[in-house]
């Protein structure tokens, strides 16, 4: 087992809970600016504007057009095939959930709650904070219910859901990483059985692959 995504309400903190998760497991974090340099690397002009809205028809690198939730689908699954990664996505579970060996990880927290994260952690005033929400949380559903046509509020999507008000974060974290070991386990014993998709058989596009090397090397050398 070495692929976990987190999703999240949106203030509920997954951005704190992957970072924290990735270091203790020693793992590489795929995240938000990861995206946005892979993508701008790769080509894509509007990466910014396909992370947030529904996807568009875009012009690759690749000489052809493709969707954009084909190119986005395509770095999750790459991102996947490296291994040893935490991924922090709206979209990431929705394309890596039929693999045995991925634990998707999604984060809840009562409204009032998270807006007191928002407003501590971007110095904002409650109703900045509320319309935030308000205006992911909107994103996060359409993108799910619309253009992967699962159902927003469906716990089979889930492997693991955490209410970080009820547990904290860090108990919160403690309880990822020791999933996380119990479903290798599994993989190591079974995962192989019956047919079961496990990242292995993942095909990648080799441009982006080499370029989102690149940007984990870069990132991996600002960090040490």
């Amino acid at each position: 087992m070495a692929v976990i995504t987190v999703a999240e309400e949106f203030g509920a903190g997954a951005e704190i809970l992957a970072g924290e998760v990735a270091k203790q497991l020693g793992y590489r974090l795929a995240d938000r600016s990861v995206f946005e340099d892979v993508l701008k690397e790769y080509g894509i002009v509007n990466f910014k504007e396909i992370l947030d809205m529904p996807p568009r028809i875009l012009d690759a690198r690749a000489k052809e057009k493709r969707s954009a939730a084909d190119i986005l689908n395509s770095m999750y699954l790459l991102f996947a095939k490296k291994n040893n990664v935490v991924i922090r996505s709206r979209r990431a579970f929705l394309v890596l959930e039929p693999f045995v060996n991925v634990m998707n990880v999604f984060l809840k927290a009562p409204i009032s709650f998270r807006v007191q994260n928002v407003m501590n952690w971007q110095q904002a005033d409650q109703t900045a904070a509320v319309a935030r929400i308000k205006t992911e949380e909107e994103s996060r559903i359409k993108i799910i219910e619309s253009f992967y046509n699962k159902r927003w509020d469906s716990l089979a999507l889930w492997d693991l859901v955490i209410n970080t008000h009820l547990l904290g974060l860090d108990l919160a974290r403690q309880i990822i990483v020791e999933a996380c070991a119990e479903v290798a386990k599994y993989d190591e014993l079974f995962g192989w059985q019956d047919g079961l998709p496990t990242i292995d058989t993942i095909e990648v596009d080799p441009i982006m692959e080499s370029v989102a090397d690149r940007i984990f090397l870069e990132n991996q050398a600002v960090t040490s």
